[in-house]
């Protein structure tokens, strides 16, 4: 699987967080698309800088701290 797009869509996450998107569903989903349209062209401008393909099951050690960051911004 290749990095880059993956990494797009978290930069799109991230945006959401950024812009402090309310929580209606028609307006994450569209703060989510402006993110992609940002996020996914970042991403391939960059992708160089990034390996060709990683193994999902190790990032998964990333979770448990993703859970507690969003924890810290949630409450």
């Amino acid at each position: 699987m290749r990095r880059w797009p993956v990494l797009g869509v978290v930069l799109a996450v991230l945006w959401l967080f950024v812009r402090g998107v309310e929580l209606v569903p028609a307006r994450v989903v569209g703060e989510f698309l402006i993110g992609l349209a940002v996020g996914v062209p970042v991403a391939f401008v960059f992708r160089r800088f990034y390996a060709e393909e990683f193994a999902f099951t190790r990032s998964l050690r990333v979770v448990p701290y993703v859970g507690l960051y969003l924890a810290v911004f949630v409450k």
